[in-house]
């Protein structure tokens, strides 16, 4: 099964960062068409399985070079994770946001590098995902990171874009046990690390 996969990760050892690249063909689509809807910070919480929002000046509007954009993780209101994003670059295929902050006391300069090519009447989509680990949570996370871009670029982008119901009642069970485990790297796990070390 899994060499049906197109997703693969490859872990630099610059410093300490770590790159997680994925790959997707999007039926009936055209590179400028995706480029538009991945560049859209309100399509972000229906493709990825961690994001739960986005807040900033004009979250439906495509971002272009130098505007920012606040993505919301965890369990808002009682857990609020958030990542600014600023994009660096915005073309015709292309797509790269960047976060020097990253996730408190987790990752720091994060980076989404989207480059889409056509494919006859499909577009194939690679996005190398990088940030530096802030601490062990960040390296343990990297399988969770594979399998939610897994998922972004190849269950939920097509069906998004395609105008298609985002989760077939028998994926439900999947899914949110999924979901359940991002939180928990992201959002519990660090939340009981932060936790632990105040009361020591």
């Amino acid at each position: 099964m899994m060499r049906f996969l197109s997703c693969f990760v490859v872990c630099v050892r610059a410093a300490t960062a770590l790159t997680l690249t994925t790959r997707s063909r999007v039926p009936n689509s055209t590179p400028q068409e995706l480029q538009q809807f991945l560049a859209t910070p309100a399509n972000w919480p229906r493709i990825v399985l961690s994001s739960v929002g986005v807040e900033g000046a004009a979250p439906a509007s495509p971002l272009r070079p130098g505007s920012e954009i606040d993505e919301l993780f965890g369990l808002p209101p009682v857990l609020p994770l958030r990542v600014k994003w600023r994009c660096e670059a915005a073309g015709a295929n292309t797509l790269d946001v960047r976060s020097a902050d990253g996730l408190d006391s987790v990752a720091t300069d994060c980076r989404m590098d989207f480059s889409i090519e056509a494919d006859g009447d499909a577009s194939v989509v690679d996005l190398a995902m990088s940030y530096e680990p802030a601490s062990p949570l960040a390296l343990l996370a990297a399988p969770v990171l594979v399998v939610d871009n897994w998922l972004a670029l190849n269950v939920l982008l097509p069906r998004a874009f395609s105008g298609s119901p985002l989760v077939r009642q028998k994926d439900v069970p999947g899914l949110a046990f999924f979901a359940l485990l991002s939180t928990w790297h992201f959002g519990v796990g660090p939340a009981i690390r932060e936790a632990v070390l105040d009361w020591r």
